[in-house]
């Protein structure tokens, strides 16, 4: 589909599709730079003639980009940030977030963080246990190790009565802490898992309304999950907005939905818990659906008009870049808008069950008209970073022809693996 979908974009000049080790990812990107050209591959000089629609130029030049739909953590084995800074150190144009937004996203207590640094409306949040912890936690690990190697004399082991004492106290100072920053929060509370997508962790259970309860839900979510976090939990309608480009290039914001829970559901239980998006029957297509708990609606040009403003105003708040989908609560009480969660690299698909696949329907755009805009935008952040190295700016984009190329996914086909030789799993990489 992606390949079809790419082939309808006027002046893409080729495309191709390669399967690499992460090893020679190297290799593979020196081959995409060398497309930079003004000539085709048979040597002759690109003229408007090769690509209709193209004029008020007597020179052509071939542009490489990078279709980049890397989502991979690589703490679970996946390609990740390590080749979105590749794609940067080189100078290559590619669609998606930046390594800074990456890395952000990739912990959703990080990009929460970064939300409330921004000044972006968004529900206040607690970090109780955050992969910081985590880190910090091993590296005392290993230095008391160290200082045990490095004395020569190990110490005393502890009895298990002194290691359930110390626990006990650990725990005690844990939650003195954790009421103190619960209280200045605004109750009911949403407990979520900092590490996970797709609503995994999420449950009717996870609404909190004490601090005790805050603490008992957080520590079960992260004996299963690692890094959780708690944010106020906001009653309202639920919007789900698509965005793309940045400040720099210019925003975009397509269709916004609306995901409409049925009415007989209470109002607190009216989210995307995991059983609510992936049960059984649980979605349709509208409120006929008689089994459906939830369905997804465009919304209404009044509310379109006010909540696309409101959503290009915080995807610049914090920094948007590349595209992603921002998932929007609207306060029953205040009327205020907020940004629960940011999806930078989204999934990308046409299907018309899928957020994605609407919006780019009621935007009156196809999967190649949007990877169209995300080629434009690439090559205008990359010419502009060049630009700026060379000390001017480049703002006209009207006469490149583009050269498409497929970045990795994070779920590639296992069995190329051993066509390469590499230990790491693969990413696909095409120009």
């Amino acid at each position: 589909g992606v390949k079809k979908a790419i082939d309808t974009i006027p002046h893409v000049f080729r495309q191709q599709w390669h399967y690499i080790g992460l090893d020679s990812i190297d290799h593979t990107l020196s081959e995409i730079e060398a497309f930079e050209s003004d000539h085709d591959p048979d040597g002759h000089i690109l003229t408007p003639s090769h690509f209709p629609g193209i004029q008020d130029t007597t020179q052509v030049l071939i542009k490489p980009v990078v279709m980049n739909f890397i989502d991979g953590m690589e703490t679970d084995g996946w390609p990740g940030i390590t080749i979105i800074k590749l794609l940067e150190s080189r100078h290559l144009a590619f669609t998606g977030a930046d390594s800074t937004l990456y890395y952000l996203d990739s912990d959703k207590a990080l990009i929460k963080r970064h939300l409330v640094d921004t000044n972006t409306p968004t529900p206040g949040y607690y970090d109780i246990y955050s992969r910081l912890d985590e880190e910090m936690k091993s590296q005392q690990l290993q230095h008391n190790v160290g200082e045990e190697e490095e004395g020569g004399l190990k110490k005393k082991e502890k009895t298990e009565d002194e290691m359930e004492m110390d626990r006990e106290e650990e725990e005690m100072a844990q939650k003195a802490l954790l009421y103190e920053g619960l209280l200045k929060l605004r109750f009911p509370l949403l407990v979520k898992p900092a590490n996970s997508s797709s609503s995994r962790g999420i449950s009717t259970k996870s609404v909190v309304d004490t601090p005790e309860e805050a603490y008992e839900r957080a520590m079960e979510t992260k004996r299963v999950w690692g890094p959780v976090y708690v944010e106020e939990y906001i009653t309202g309608r639920e919007y789900t907005a698509l965005v793309s480009g940045s400040s720099a290039t210019g925003i975009k914001v397509y269709k916004v939905l609306e995901r409409v829970f049925r009415s007989e559901i209470p109002e607190r239980e009216r989210m995307l818990t995991h059983d609510m998006k992936w049960g059984e029957n649980n979605y349709g297509a509208d409120e006929t659906v008689k089994t459906a708990q939830w369905w997804m609606q465009v919304c209404s040009e009044a509310d379109q008009e006010r909540l696309q403003a409101i959503a290009k105003s915080i995807y610049a708040s914090f920094g948007g870049n590349g595209y992603c989908r921002m998932d929007l609560r609207e306060d029953h009480r205040s009327g205020e808008v907020y940004v629960v969660d940011v999806n930078a690299n989204c999934s990308i698909d046409e299907d018309e069950d899928c957020a994605m696949g609407k919006i780019l329907k009621a935007s009156g755009l196809t999967l190649g008209q949007f990877f169209s805009i995300l080629m434009e935008d690439a090559i205008h952040v990359r010419d502009n970073l060049v630009a700026k190295s060379k000390g001017h700016a480049h703002t006209d984009l009207k006469n490149l022809a583009t050269l498409a190329a497929i970045g990795g996914t994070k779920r590639p086909n296992a069995s190329t693996g051993a066509e390469d030789g590499g230990a790491h799993k693969n990413i696909r990489v095409s120009a």
